[in-house]
C-alpha cells in the first residue's frame, strides 16, 4: 500500500520530473506538490476509516479487546456468552468509526502537512521514490 501510494505521488509529479527531472522543479513547487499528495492521502485515510467497516473490517487498525478481557473468553464459551465479547469488540470499532467524522474535518493531518518543517521537500521525494520496490 505504500509503495502504490509512492507511485501516485510520483506519478502526480511525473509532468515536470520527465521534462528535466525533479531540479527543475521550485522549492515551492516542490513542497506544493509534496503537500497536496499527503494531504489528499490524509483525506482518503479518513474517508475509509469514518465508512462502516473502517476499523472492524481492516486487520491493521481493528481495535482489539484489552487483554485481560480476551482471556475471559474460555470461560464465557463454556457458559455460552462469548459472543458478549464478538459484541463488545463490534461496538468499541463502529465507535471508532463512527467519531473519525465527527472530528473537526481533517483538521489535525490538513494543518500538520500545511505547515511542514522542511523548506526543501526534495530529499524525501527522492527517499521515497528509492525506497519503492518497483
Amino acid at each position: 500500500m505504500q509503495c502504490l501510494r509512492r507511485a501516485l505521488f510520483l506519478f502526480m509529479m511525473s509532468a515536470p520530473v520527465f521534462a528535466g527531472g525533479l531540479d527543475l522543479l521550485s522549492s515551492s513547487q516542490a513542497s506544493g506538490g509534496l503537500k497536496q499528495a499527503l494531504e489528499q492521502g490524509a483525506n482518503v485515510a479518513v474517508d475509509q476509516l469514518g465508512a462502516k467497516g473502517g476499523f472492524l473490517d481492516n486487520a491493521k487498525v481493528r481495535i482489539p479487546l484489552p487483554g485481560a478481557l480476551e482471556k475471559t473468553r474460555p470461560i464465557l464459551k463454556m457458559m455460552g456468552k462469548a459472543g458478549d465479547l464478538d459484541d463488545l469488540q463490534t461496538a468499541m470499532n463502529r465507535a471508532a468509526e463512527a467519531a473519525v467524522p465527527e472530528a473537526p474535518r481533517r483538521s489535525f493531518p490538513a494543518a500538520t502537512i500545511r505547515s511542514p518543517s522542511t523548506s526543501n521537500p526534495r530529499p524525501a521525494m527522492r527517499s521515497a521514490s528509492a525506497s519503492c520496490r518497483w
